[in-house]
């Protein structure tokens, strides 16, 4: 995710989550105009936003401020994964994700097994949650937002009026259940879990003021990491994955994520065709 930053003196496409910036053009004092009159060559901006795989924003922030910004050129870490995440290759989770289109698999795999292993979660079995997850959740292997079906929608309703009032999820007005469906690799739901991940991740409220930021696919992979991390082990929750899934009880771990058994054929097959390309 990228967003802008205007000064008095450039805009900034900016690394998303830092203080870092991708490219800048100068603001220039406007020719023939008075003192105080700048204008701005959009030129650039323009192919920033229409170029191939365009960083287009998911957040636009301006800002407005004396003197020089304190940025510095963002350099793009390079990805390095475990033993164990370097065994799931693109070839191995088509094998899996059959019938997603592989352009989807190259695009993201690497984002969902980088992000998994920052929060220390790169080993074969986490992975498999993960890509059991994410087959239950998503089949395409792609972040989507949620679809309107029966369990959502009542026959007469608006779009997802069964979740505007369903406290459990921390919803509690007209329009929330749109508002916070469910989106991204893990489909986070519910405002309770916008507000709880957006802390996580940014450290302030952005994914319940901007909830489309969870299909971002870098939001995504981190939102689907974090999940799993936040429901590995007990730390007071009724139900968690770690462990569950050696022991083969399958129905516990797709609840730890789900809180019921929606996806859970899909999640048992991918885990356990994982199983047998990775052993």
């Amino acid at each position: 995710m990228t967003w802008l930053k205007l000064t008095e003196k450039e805009l900034f496409l900016m690394e998303g989550g830092t203080n870092q910036f991708l490219e800048k053009v100068p603001v220039v004092p406007k020719t023939g105009g008075t003192l105080n009159e700048f204008e701005l060559d959009l030129t650039e901006v323009k192919k920033w936003m229409t170029r191939a795989n365009p960083p287009i924003p998911g957040v636009m922030a301006i800002e407005w401020q004396n003197g020089s910004p304190a940025t510095t050129m963002f350099v793009p870490p390079t990805p390095t994964l475990g033993v164990d995440a370097s065994k799931f290759t693109e070839d191995i989770v088509k094998q899996i994700f059959f019938d997603a289109p592989r352009g989807n698999i190259r695009k993201y795999l690497p984002k969902v097994l980088h992000y998994l292993e920052t929060v220390g979660l790169g080993d074969r079995e986490a992975i498999l949650m993960a890509l059991g997850t994410i087959r239950a959740e998503t089949a395409g292997f792609e972040p989507i937002s949620e679809f309107i079906s029966p369990f959502n929608t009542s026959p007469d309703g608006h779009p997802f009026d069964l979740y505007d009032f369903f406290s459990g999820i921390g919803n509690g007005g007209f329009g929330d259940g749109a508002r916070f469906k469910g989106r991204g690799f893990i489909q986070l739901t519910g405002k309770f879990n916008y507000d709880k991940f957006s802390k996580k991740i940014y450290g302030d409220d952005r994914l319940v003021q901007v909830p489309d930021l969870a299909n971002d696919p870098d939001v995504a992979a981190k939102l689907l990491a974090e999940f799993l991390k936040d429901a590995e082990r007990p730390n007071g929750r009724e139900i968690w994955w770690r462990g569950t899934v050696t022991t083969r009880d399958f129905e516990k771990a797709r609840k730890s994520v789900n809180g019921g058994t929606h996806g859970l054929s899909d999640f048992v097959n991918a885990f356990t065709k994982g199983e047998q390309l990775v052993p």
